[in-house]
């Protein structure tokens, strides 16, 4: 990848891969949801391999976070529907994320956070 637009934009193709498997998980396709998981490891593979040089400026930074934490909000649901026991878990240890794809969440008083130059997380 060559632009940050390139690079954020392969990240929207990880997010809608993530979207496709949770609404496989959802409606209980099991096969479907494990032949997305190949192709979402494959992409996360393929993310691995970007230039660690590529800089994004402020606008990117933000957008990169807001889709890896779509990202981890469908994974989460992902989990809570192919291991039932672990949600009871996590009911106990809520945080105030993003909202898995199609689903709203109440807001109890955000934490918001930006990714610094160095790529490490900064609460805002």
């Amino acid at each position: 990848m060559k632009t940050s637009e390139e690079y954020i934009t392969f990240y929207d193709t990880v997010a809608a891969v993530s979207c496709q498997m949770l609404a496989a998980a959802r409606s209980g396709e099991w096969n479907e949801l494990d032949a997305l998981d190949g192709t979402f490891r494959e992409l996360i593979a393929q993310l691995k391999t970007v230039d660690p040089d590529l800089s994004l400026d402020g606008g990117a930074r933000a957008r990169k976070l807001a889709v890896v934490m779509q990202i981890l909000a469908n994974d989460a649901e992902i989990r809570d529907l192919t291991f039932p026991s672990l949600a009871d878990l996590a009911s106990l240890l809520t945080t105030n994320g993003p909202a898995p794809c199609g689903a709203s969440k109440p807001s109890r008083g955000s934490i918001f956070y930006g990714i610094a130059e160095d790529n490490t997380f900064i609460q805002l």
